[in-house]
């Protein structure tokens, strides 16, 4: 579509897709049984012949986890510039599931122009046999066409597999054979060499982009560091590497990740990851050269706020904005629900923004450090919007966008400086003129 007039101008792609390349031909996709939740990826790749093209990544979920044998995670590539597809990837050939949704979160690139993604659910409770990748983290490669109308590749060259839901308890305080890893996406980090991941588990996987390093399988020693809680502390001595460990919900609350995880290079403190689970507080961690992820600070707000039971979905949906490298410009923008559960209720929403660098001086009543709230949505009478669940905001020419469950989206930006002292919620280096709703 023409992004000025509206008007189409191509004529659609109808997508066709086998496994014929995994060994497996009658796997095929059904666009009835798939959706497409995952977030595109459109980069530029280079064919045999030097030529560069841009080309579109497009992953897709399933409609139907189990007793559903035509349910398959796909990813379809398509050369934009000659407006065809050029190859696909399943993540089940020979069996089912192994949706690619995270959470609306993307499909990763590093800077070698590999891909990542994480996949979901089996949907059997069998062992999978060889090529099938459900509850991974995938390193895919793209081969570009030849030639015009020829077929390009891709294909899986490194996975690690930390469980299996065949092995998980479904009789416990949760069914946590439906502990999706997928259930938000993983991140290349830029400049570094290292991909990480975290689902509903919310535990960290560090690993190597370099394939060989990465593996095959489910060999823990190729991990960076070993597996962290990530999205919130269960205690001290509690091996995230032991499956039946995870298989508990330590106090009682859900804290799945959704989404993904922000990556920040600070002018302050090198590398950053910034994370917001179920029923959580947004965490801050820094990372080192080799790959160790260490606890940075946390904030003192909570996703989902007092709800019941086991909780509320989806935690905080996340976007960072800096003024490049310039120090105390960081800003966390985070969009969550005040309190109850996204997933089966219209809820009210919130979207706070946060000090990336610098802390608040007082600390969290758990003694931990504590994230510095700079300005939340609250603040601006009459301000009330219902939270839209895995959408995070867009941050674009000195505006907010977030995306309601009003049917409509509310943007955000600096006025004027209002008459008087600067309000108590704003910082002069960050927010020194008050944000305010605009039309």
């Amino acid at each position: 579509m023409d992004i000025v007039t509206g008007q189409q101008r191509e004529q659609p792609i109808t997508i066709a897709a086998d496994a014929t390349a995994q060994g497996a031909p009658n796997s095929r996709f059904v666009p009835s049984h798939n959706k497409q939740r995952a977030a595109l990826l459109l980069t530029r790749t280079r064919d045999p012949g030097g030529a560069e093209h841009k080309t579109l990544f497009a992953a897709f979920a399933v409609t139907n986890e189990t007793d559903d044998p035509t349910s398959h995670g796909w990813i379809i590539a398509f050369d934009v510039d000659a407006f065809r597809q050029t190859a696909a990837w399943c993540t089940s050939s020979h069996g089912q599931g192994c949706g690619i949704w995270q959470g609306g979160a993307g499909i990763a690139q590093d800077d070698a122009g590999d891909l990542y993604v994480m996949t979901g659910n089996y949907g059997i409770e069998v062992p999978p046999p060889a090529g099938d990748l459900p509850e991974s983290i995938v390193k895919l490669h793209y081969t570009p066409p030849p030639a015009a109308n020829a077929p390009g590749g891709l294909d899986a060259v490194a996975w690690f597999t930390p469980f299996r839901d065949s092995d998980r308890n479904p009789n416990g305080d949760d069914d946590f054979q439906d502990y999706d890893l997928g259930s938000a996406g993983p991140l290349a980090i830029p400049g570094m060499g290292l991909v990480v991941g975290a689902g509903k588990d919310g535990v960290l996987y560090v690993l190597d982009q370099d394939s060989a390093l990465f593996g095959q399988g489910s060999n823990f020693a190729v991990l960076k560091q070993e597996p962290i809680f990530y999205t919130y502390f269960p205690g001290f001595g509690i091996d995230a590497s032991l499956v039946h460990n995870l298989d508990h919900l330590y106090d009682g609350k859900t804290h799945h990740l959704h989404g993904g995880s922000v990556f920040w290079q600070s002018p302050k403190h090198g590398p950053m990851l910034f994370c917001w689970g179920e029923n959580e507080h947004l965490r801050a961690w820094t990372v080192d050269p080799s790959g160790t992820v260490t606890f940075f600070a946390k904030s003192a707000e909570t996703a989902s706020a007092g709800a019941g039971g086991r909780g509320g979905m989806p935690g905080g949906m996340l976007a960072l904005s800096s003024n490049g490298g310039q120090p105390n410009t960081g800003i966390i923008w985070a969009l969550a629900p005040i309190s109850g559960d996204a997933n089966k209720f219209v809820v009210p929403g919130i979207l706070r923004a946060y000090d990336a660098e610098n802390l608040d001086p007082v600390p969290n009543t758990d003694g931990t450090p504590r994230l510095k709230l700079l300005w939340d949505s609250t603040h601006i009478p009459g301000n009330n919007f219902d939270h839209c669940k895995f959408c995070p905001p867009v941050i674009a020419n000195g505006q907010v966008f977030a995306p309601t469950y009003d049917g409509r989206i509310d943007v955000y930006g600096l006025v004027g400086v209002a008459p008087g002292p600067i309000p108590t919620n704003a910082r002069p280096t960050h927010l020194a003129k008050k944000l305010q709703k605009e039309p």
